[in-house]
């Protein structure tokens, strides 16, 4: 009963910007199991402003493969695999047939940063919708010209299929059509009908990963990988604990490093090199002497 009465004198305080709880009573409050979430239904960093066209994710070319574009970045978790298992799904070619360019801000929509695995739960779904979207304007457009009902084709391998009378027409001839281009440049339709995963035949399925051996090989570049011209590398000094402050420090040491700058600003101590390696080295060099 104490411990009930103490609890809601805790809840009873003012709400304001200014209330913050002690570890103990915070640990008390919350019990042994904390799941701390933010949930936030549209991610500004994570979406495109407005309505996007069909080009600005989909490209057919006149081979009849398809070239996919996503703003994220492979980092080896496998975000270029599953995006072109989610075009070819949709779009019913094998996934061979589909390109994925990747983070070329050049060409690439804005998808955000690749952080907190949102790749999957958000991008894959929107290459789903574009890539379904597409397949039903090329199929529209082979209705067009045969003078049916979409409704009556069927589309498989890249080919569509008119099954009243066995003719048939392929992505790559299409993709020759001088209707292609206006056809595109419609928007991408957030109820279009997607392929229901009883009926998966590529996404969700086990296939090995389209940039492996560039992978186990080393030829793949991570964005760590990247060096520009005059590019340096920093590292920060860490307190040891939260809220330390910093007493002390002794930097001749790392000043003393050839091509290494020290930046010291109150508490914050960052070291910049040439290189990660040296960085480091000047970072730890200072520590030894640090006192908090």
């Amino acid at each position: 009963m104490k411990d009930r009465v103490a609890e809601e004198k805790w809840y009873s305080r003012p709400l304001d910007w200014e209330l913050r709880p002690n570890r103990r009573a915070f640990l008390e409050l919350v019990g042994a199991g904390i799941l701390i979430t933010v949930m936030e239904p549209d991610l500004l960093g994570q979406r495109s402003a407005g309505p996007q066209k069909v080009t600005a994710r989909l490209h057919l070319n006149e081979d009849g493969t398809i070239t996919a574009l996503s703003g994220k970045v492979e980092e080896g978790q496998g975000p270029r695999t599953e995006l072109c298992q989610a075009a070819a799904e949709e779009l019913r070619v094998p996934i061979e047939r589909v390109r994925m360019v990747m983070a070329d801000t050049d060409l690439v929509p804005d998808d955000g940063i690749t952080a907190g695995s949102r790749t999957t739960p958000v991008n894959v779904p929107n290459m789903r919708q574009t890539a379904a979207t597409a397949r039903e304007l090329l199929t529209g457009l082979a209705a067009k010209q045969w003078g049916v009902e979409p409704a009556i084709l069927q589309v498989q391998d890249g080919v569509i299929t008119d099954k009243s009378n066995s003719r048939s027409m392929t992505y790559a001839d299409l993709a020759k059509s001088k209707d292609l281009v206006a056809a595109f440049a419609a928007e991408i339709q957030s109820g279009v009908a997607l392929t229901p995963a009883q009926e998966w035949k590529v996404l969700g399925k086990p296939v090995p990963k389209l940039d492996g051996r560039d992978l186990v090989t080393g030829r793949h570049k991570f964005p760590s990988d990247i060096v520009r011209p005059n590019m340096l590398y920093g590292k920060v000094l860490r307190p040891p604990a939260y809220g330390a402050t910093l007493q002390s420090i002794d930097l001749s040491g790392a000043q003393a490093l050839k091509d290494v700058q020290v930046v010291r600003e109150g508490n914050f101590v960052g070291f910049l090199a040439p290189s990660s390696r040296l960085a480091t080295q000047a970072m730890e060099l200072a520590a030894k002497t640090a006192s908090w």
